[in-house]
């Protein structure tokens, strides 16, 4: 009996509704991409509040929570929970992590999920010249 895999993004203003998004416009609706804002008109402890509430409904899941900077409040928000096993957090969350991680959150163990979301994300910054030297190679 595995526990799902869930992918939760966490960010300040809208970046986790469009990443979420824009995933689905390439993809079609992967349907688990959850997301949490922290927008301009809420307080620190709405957004508590909220990973508080979701932390709690998904208590038996596995949950990969992508977050956008260190030290940022979504980022202080998860902290509570970053002691549990089922909890994993990577910050610097953009688009190719994203939609990696959706293809292969039913296929990979959680562990191993966990740990190719930094991976996916470092191999998804390119540079021109990163570009060139390949075509050179």
């Amino acid at each position: 009996n595995k526990m799902s895999n869930n992918l939760l993004v966490v960010t300040h203003g809208t970046l986790s509704k469009a990443l979420k998004e824009t995933a689905q416009m390439i993809f079609g609706d992967p349907g688990c991409i959850d997301t949490l804002s922290l927008c301009q008109d809420m307080g620190i402890d709405d957004l508590r509040e909220k990973v508080n509430a979701y932390f709690e409904e998904h208590a038996d899941e596995n949950v990969l929570v992508l977050v956008d900077i260190i030290s940022g409040s979504p980022f202080n928000s998860i902290i509570p929970y970053l002691k549990k096993d089922n909890v994993f957090v990577t910050t610097g969350v953009n688009l190719p992590m994203i939609l990696e991680l959706t293809l292969k959150k039913d296929s990979t163990e959680f562990n191993e999920w966990c740990a190719m979301a930094k991976e996916i994300g470092i191999q998804g910054i390119v540079t021109k010249n990163d570009i060139f030297k390949k075509m050179e190679d």
